[in-house]
């Protein structure tokens, strides 16, 4: 049957009956592939509240100078990068030059699919009781949560 389905001899090619039933079961075995796939649509812009609430947690620890919460906010790569008591100490420099954090701003980011999340790459214009800074984060997504994988502070926004 499958090869007569195949290489049809030609009188059953010229069988109005056949095209009819060869297009059912072509149609049949698209419908067939399709609910085999499973999409789960990627909302960037979701993706970024969710990474940009996670900079709101940073900034809330840093005015409460809690150094040790702020570190856990990082990936295992993301720590290897500073002892926890490297970190503290840039932190406490940080806040001792500049003071609290006033406010924030986003001005750039962007979404890059990952295997099983998403980076979130942001820049941030943060304004401390003392001056000013560029934020750098990089924050992974997956649904609801979020964990960052770097932090920064560079001299310029690139491409602004």
């Amino acid at each position: 049957m499958i090869y007569s389905i195949l290489s049809p001899s030609p009188a059953l090619m010229n069988n109005p009956n056949y095209r009819k039933y060869y297009a059912s079961i072509l149609f049949l075995s698209f419908s067939a592939a399709i609910s085999c796939v499973s999409v789960k649509p990627i909302y960037f812009e979701d993706d970024k509240k969710v990474a940009e609430r996670h900079v709101e947690k940073f900034h809330q620890s840093f005015n409460e100078e809690k150094y040790d919460g702020m570190f856990e906010l990082f990936t295992p790569k993301g720590r290897n990068e500073s002892s926890r008591e490297t970190f503290a100490r840039d932190l406490k420099s940080l806040r001792s030059r500049f003071g609290r954090i006033k406010n924030s701003k986003l001005v750039k980011s962007e979404v890059k699919p990952q295997a099983s999340t998403r980076l979130v790459h942001m820049f941030f214009e943060t304004e401390f009781d003392n001056g000013k800074l560029i934020e750098e984060f990089d924050c992974l997504v997956n649904g609801d949560n979020a964990i960052f994988d770097h932090y920064g502070q560079p001299d310029a926004i690139p491409n602004k």
